[in-house]
């Protein structure tokens, strides 16, 4: 399917950066401009990266001030590595005013989610920036850092600099960054329901190596640490394995935050045992393997799971639903039922057990 190009994706050049204005501060807690044509239109934002200032209590996260640039190219690649799904507007590593940052194209006519709730807005609209965090481990997603176009209630997502942190070392998992952890989206009606079959095209279709290797080479002049393209493959490898299972994107967030870091633990303690070289690959097959057996245990030490399917008025056949298929019926987040009726309006499909008939 041929994807429409939105003015926001499109590429800037040095050229264009040359003729613009940087004279206007944008609201933030880092240096942000706001780069203006002769005629004061807004064309691009730019953070540069001597100005960008981290909370202190991030550096245990592995996140540095005037790294936040590389993350934020990176995470256009990675949005544009998929499909452009995620929607994430051109952002590259220029020099503007004598000064290197990264410079992002300006979304006109929107607003951000601050002020607003999700009603209205489509679950592929929620699932695409949710696909993004989860990959990313995106640790500031607010609903400030989401905005909203007025007209269409399209979401693009904004300000990466605190993605890709370091989720897991020799040492173990950063069990406090991931306690830590909160998505503005993963309450939304719209996260609580089945993926699309288009996102789930796209996250089945995901090589974690190959991805990670992909976006690095296109860093050029600025790669990523091995520590932010572990924490890219991590999140690749719990994304997949976790749709695969049926667990929506509400569900893998509160994964993430209660469970991911023992999991991580006792992968690292296994790569750390093993003779093999690759530290890194022992730790991920591990993860995938911890992740499978917890959800296989929680179907086996629940009640089993049985549709009723009527064959006539008068007669019901009882029949036991495959497991896998099941899975979510047992792990599903409950929805209220406003929930489930933003969700129908949305045109989200229900999962088994979540209110739905049939």
């Amino acid at each position: 399917m041929v994807r429409n190009i939105k003015a926001w994706e499109m590429p800037i050049c040095d050229k264009d950066l040359e003729e613009l204005n940087a004279d206007t501060t944008l609201e933030g807690t880092s240096g942000v401009y706001l780069l203006t044509s002769a005629s004061g239109e807004g064309t691009a934002v730019f953070k540069p990266a001597d100005e960008e200032y981290l909370p202190e209590e991030v550096a245990g996260w592995g996140l540095v001030s005037g790294e936040g640039v590389r993350r934020e190219k990176a995470a256009f690649l990675l949005s544009e590595a998929l499909g452009g799904f995620p929607g994430v507007p051109f952002t590259g590593i220029f020099e503007v005013n004598s000064k290197v940052g990264c410079a992002q194209r300006f979304v006109p006519q929107c607003t951000d989610m601050s002020d607003l709730g999700p009603n209205g807005l489509a679950v592929s609209e929620v699932q695409k920036v949710a696909m993004m965090d989860i990959l990313t481990f995106n640790m500031d997603r607010h609903e400030g850092n989401i905005l909203m176009q007025e007209a269409t209630k399209e979401l693009i997502p904004i300000d990466h600099a605190q993605c890709l942190p370091e989720v897991v070392s020799s040492k173990g998992a950063n069990t406090d960054m991931l306690g830590s952890l909160y998505f503005a989206w993963q309450t939304w009606p719209q996260a609580k329901v089945a993926w699309t079959d288009e996102a789930k095209s796209i996250i089945s279709s995901i090589s974690p190596d190959s991805l990670a290797l992909r976006i690095n080479e296109q860093m050029g002049a600025f790669p990523l640490s091995s520590t932010a393209l572990t924490a890219l493959k991590v999140g690749a490898h719990v994304l997949k394995t976790c749709v695969a299972l049926h667990l929506s994107a509400s569900e893998i967030a509160e994964l993430i935050r209660d469970k991911l870091a023992a999991l991580l633990d006792a992968s690292s303690l296994v790569a750390n045992a093993s003779a093999a070289v690759a530290w890194e690959k022992t730790l991920l097959k591990d993860l995938n393997t911890r992740i499978r057996t917890l959800f296989n245990a929680e179907i086996s030490d629940s009640e089993t799971v049985i549709s009723a399917v009527s064959t006539e008025e008068d007669e019901g056949v009882v029949e036991q639903t495959d497991k896998a298929a099941s899975i979510t019926s047992i792990t599903s987040i409950e929805l209220t039922e406003s929930e489930k009726q933003l969700a129908v309006e949305a045109g989200a499909p229900l999962y088994e057990g979540e209110g739905g008939e049939g």
